[in-house]
């Protein structure tokens, strides 16, 4: 009986709650012409949402492998020649520095090909395109 008044008390209240903003919306107007919702994410296309996606994973990834480094050594440190624990601290300096890899690299990745995308779309000539050598193979008419 307890349950069954606090359900219904619970119930009564969250309406009023409401139904009151709803009376409130009405006294002024109830227009809605001027409200807009904006984009809080700040990126117009998937290509720049996955490049913020990865540029937040960079640098929260960066100082958390900076400190498996120095706790990797610090097992090394702490192993005291004892050749179970070394192993294990070289299997962990492995994998942190795998690990480290593939963070930077596929952020040096999607770089360059969001680098060359961009230089696609303004039909600007990328690095590769153009002559590093200077003229050297042009031929005079």
């Amino acid at each position: 009986m307890f349950k069954k008044k606090n359900l219904i008390f619970t119930l009564f209240i969250i309406s009023f709650i409401f139904l009151t903003a709803s009376s409130v919306q009405a006294q002024a107007g109830g227009s809605n012409s001027g409200a807009s919702i904006e984009n809080p994410i700040k990126a117009d296309t998937l290509a720049e949402l996955l490049a913020d996606i990865l540029s937040i994973i960079v640098q929260i990834g960066i100082p958390i492998l900076v400190i498996m480094v120095i706790f990797t050594g610090f097992t090394f440190v702490m192993a005291r020649g004892n050749e179970a624990k070394i192993t294990q601290a070289k299997t962990a300096i492995f994998s942190v520095l795998i690990g480290s890899a593939i963070v930077i690299g596929a952020y040096a990745i999607s770089e360059a090909i969001r680098n060359t995308v961009n230089d696609l779309q303004r039909g600007t000539p990328s690095a590769s395109q153009t002559n590093p050598v200077g003229g050297i193979f042009e031929t005079s008419d």
